[in-house]
């Protein structure tokens, strides 16, 4: 029996990892800013502390014989890139280098993300451990750029100390028990019905429970200096969709946007939303990355770790039901349809080699998908806004641009009488700095849209209205 110190052990991972280092009969200490008291009373202890402190860490790390550092916090707003910098390369070096000083060694399992490598433009290679670190793809991604400089500061850390430490690189964690919706948020947006357009790009996902084993796994038996990919699955959006709609009974969406404008009509939204003081509901960084591929080859994992992750249908089917549970649904249509025997679709062929074998290529001379423009489905009660009816150039921006400033007028305008005029002579009204500058952000959005990316912008305006 061994004790071992777990640095974010009351998120959805920790939470997981936690109990399956409890049940295989270990002492568990968990250094957290707060404690939970379920896993106390499973048998956890918690020290109070942050890993930005180095005194705080010293003391927690004092007779352990292992260390699970998974402290960490997602988070994709720009303006919050330097907390995230700090959190992740600031407290992880404070981990290794407290580890280092320790009278004797012991090993370290480092909780990075498979977008550090797996994350590509075109999904037709899928980077397995050995692919270099993406950070041209990823470099205006808080998150994923703060996990890349994470990685190399304990690739220095390691050379220079000699520091006995596993890297695994979880993707998309998924299951039940996700309280906070950090990694299911997704998930709840499908069953809530807020995901507007189906993205172009595609995910990989990993039951957070399999994932939990295999840190359990690293620590006894994952090679030092290692880095190992977790997955278990890698579809398209358009499949992934598929397969919620099958277990949840929600329907998915159904229209596709190109990639640029998808990315400005969030722009463009979230500019809105700033404008008039309301919470953006579409992240634009998010609409950027849904855009690309995160398929991953998790192999030396299976070859190392022994990881062997369950059928991705079932860790759909269980996140579904765990978030109804947890965070009852209004709609009626959202309950889970009866099924004979299995819980999920039996027909998903999850088997085959382009959905779930994490080594698959697809053929490089095929041509890419075209993409369905939003303008080809027409929305109740509005007219059908098509290319061919209306041809392309200018005839057609000022068609849509037209519709978007009467959308605009309906969103922002107010039911009330029209003022009597102002007398000739008087000032004009002030505008608020932080306003004008909003202001100014849209309109430079809408000079340089094209008629594709202001049709978008229109749908979305019109979905902002409707919410």
């Amino acid at each position: 029996m061994s004790t071992y110190l777990v640095t974010g052990g009351t998120g959805f991972l920790g939470q997981h990892l936690v109990r399956a280092l409890l049940d295989a009969g270990h002492q568990v200490r968990v250094l957290a800013r707060s404690s939970d008291r379920a896993l106390e009373r499973a048998g956890a202890t918690f020290v109070r502390g942050s890993i930005l402190s180095v005194r705080q860490v010293e003391q927690a790390l004092d007779g352990v014989d292992g260390v699970f550092h998974l402290a960490g916090k997602v988070e994709r707003d720009p303006q919050r890139a330097h907390r995230l910098f700090t959190l992740h390369v600031t407290g992880t070096r404070n981990i290794l280098e407290a580890v280092a000083a320790m009278e004797k060694p012991v090993r370290v399992v480092y909780a990075s993300t498979s977008g550090t490598v797996g994350v590509t433009t075109d999904g037709r290679t899928i980077p397995d451990d050995e692919a270099p670190l993406a950070t041209d793809i990823v470099k205006d991604w808080p998150y994923y750029l703060s996990k890349v400089y994470a990685e190399k500061a304990v690739d220095s850390l390691v050379a220079r100390k000699k520091l006995d430490v596993v890297t695994l690189r979880p993707t998309l964690l998924l299951g039940p028990g996700d309280s906070r919706l950090s990694s299911t948020g997704d998930v709840q947006k499908f069953l809530d019905k807020k995901i507007p357009v189906v993205p172009s790009g595609g995910v990989s996902f990993v039951d957070v429970r399999d994932a939990a084993a295999a840190f359990v796994a690293a620590m006894e038996s994952g090679v030092a200096g290692g880095k190992y990919l977790l997955g278990s699955a890698n579809l398209t959006f358009e499949a992934f969709f598929e397969r919620l709609e099958t277990i949840s009974g929600i329907p998915g969406p159904r229209v596709s946007v190109p990639d640029r404008a998808a990315v400005t009509g969030a722009r463009f939204l979230d500019a809105v939303s700033r404008f008039v003081g309301r919470e953006p509901s579409v992240d634009p960084v998010s609409v950027e990355m849904a855009q690309h591929y995160w398929y991953i080859d998790w192999s030396a994992a299976q070859r190392d770790l022994g990881f062997s992750p369950r059928d991705p249908g079932q860790t759909l089917y269980d996140t579904v039901q765990w978030l109804r549970s947890h965070r009852p649904q209004r709609h009626t249509e959202s309950e889970a349809p009866a099924v004979a025997s299995s819980p999920f679709a039996p027909d998903q062929p999850w088997e085959d080699r382009d959905l779930r074998h994490a080594a698959f290529v697809a053929d490089a001379e095929a041509e890419p998908a075209a993409h369905t423009s939003t303008s080809a489905i027409p929305h109740p009660g509005q007219s059908k806004l098509s290319y061919d009816t209306y041809g392309d150039g200018a005839g057609l921006e000022s068609l849509v641009g037209g519709a978007l400033k009467g959308a605009m007028g309906s969103l922002f305008g107010k039911a009330e009488p029209a003022a009597a005029p102002a007398p000739r002579r008087s000032a004009p009204p002030e505008v608020a700095p932080a306003q004008s500058q909003n202001r100014s952000d849209l309109d430079d959005l809408l000079a340089g849209a094209s008629p594709d990316e202001l049709d978008t912008v229109l749908r979305l305006v019109r979905r902002m209205k409707s919410s």
